[in-house]
């Protein structure tokens, strides 16, 4: 398992592209935010340097008097490592648990790239509590271009917060091939 043994000694630079067309305080149900990342990791006694990108893409669009809202994401990232090197497991993208693809334990697919595609579909009940059901799908292979079947799940939770976001996080997954999952975060899954 590439960095189990040892502790690398990084050297990180880490630039990012953003942009964000929501604003949460005053509109929290259209727009989009966007984001572009490259990292440099630099091993500087070992043989564990990468370069890795990640593209996260949000985009909400909301109807039904500002009362209901459809969520998409779609984020990908890849790790590659420099000729003679490796990607230590702990920093390969990975999949799985309540930020990703829900129905599987947290951590449980993990590669040197990954795609991931969510989907929610947002009511509120009130204004403090707001409904969601969801999609969720993503796969883990050494490279984008290799990536397979992809493994996937749905379920139905409650968001308890105001217009700044969740406080308090409920989601009961389904789908996987691990059974039935229930989720309890404090913030939002995006």
């Amino acid at each position: 398992v590439p960095g189990l043994t040892g502790r690398p000694r990084f050297v990180t630079v880490a630039p990012f592209v953003r942009f964000q067309t929501r604003d949460r305080s005053e509109n929290d149900h259209d727009g989009g935010e966007y984001r572009a990342t490259w990292t440099n990791y630099h091993d500087r006694e070992g043989a564990f340097s990468f370069d890795r990108w990640d593209v996260d893409l949000r985009q909400y669009v909301g109807f039904g008097r500002r009362t209901r809202t459809v969520a998409l994401r779609a984020w990908a990232a890849a790790a590659t490592p420099r000729d003679g090197h490796e990607v230590p497991f702990y920093l390969q993208p990975w999949l799985g648990g309540a930020q990703s693809v829900r129905g599987y334990r947290t951590f449980r697919f993990r590669d040197r790239s990954a795609l991931l595609l969510q989907a929610e579909y947002r009511w509120r009940v009130n204004e403090l509590v707001t409904g969601a059901l969801f999609y969720d799908t993503g796969a883990v292979a050494p490279t984008l271009g290799t990536l397979g079947r992809l493994d996937d799940s749905y379920g139905a939770g409650l968001r308890v917060g105001g217009r700044i976001g969740s406080a308090l996080r409920l989601d009961v997954a389904f789908g996987s091939r691990e059974g039935r999952r229930i989720l309890v975060r404090f913030d939002d899954v995006f």
